[in-house]
């Protein structure tokens, strides 16, 4: 019955069983493409060669052992943008804490783009002793 069960799972020949070890990474990449189609703060702004540098069609043609490590370098990258999200998101906790308990008692519309409109306000637009205009 177990052997049944594993040549269905994993195939009953060395072919079949590469066929589904490459439509699994097949779907893997396939998901990253997705996932940085729809949003592309998926990974930082400095990594996105990976994505940008082949289409998928063309991804999905590559070798086992070039998709592999493909796969890795994304994983990887993903890695560092969610502990650098992580370490962000704890060092301005206490910053947003106090924005919120501040903005709580008013209307005032609480948004990024509201944040920035306000503190565009206190950029001096010269700063030519930093060599830096804005």
């Amino acid at each position: 019955m177990w052997a049944d069960r594993n040549h269905i799972v994993h195939g009953h020949t060395c072919q079949e069983q590469a066929t589904i070890l490459l439509n699994t990474l097949h779907t893997q990449v396939s998901d990253h493409y997705r996932a940085f189609h729809n949003d592309n703060t998926y990974v930082l702004p400095c990594h996105h060669y990976l994505f940008k540098q082949c289409s998928l069609s063309d991804r999905l043609k590559h070798l086992y052992d070039y998709i592999k490590c493909w796969l890795r370098s994304v994983e990887e990258v993903r890695a560092i943008f969610t502990y650098l999200r992580e370490m962000s998101d704890s060092f301005f906790a206490p910053f947003h804490q106090s924005d919120m308990a501040q903005t709580s008692h008013s209307s005032e519309d609480t948004s990024l783009w509201s944040f920035c409109l306000k503190f565009d306000n206190f950029i001096p637009r010269n700063l030519s002793k930093f060599n830096v205009y804005l």
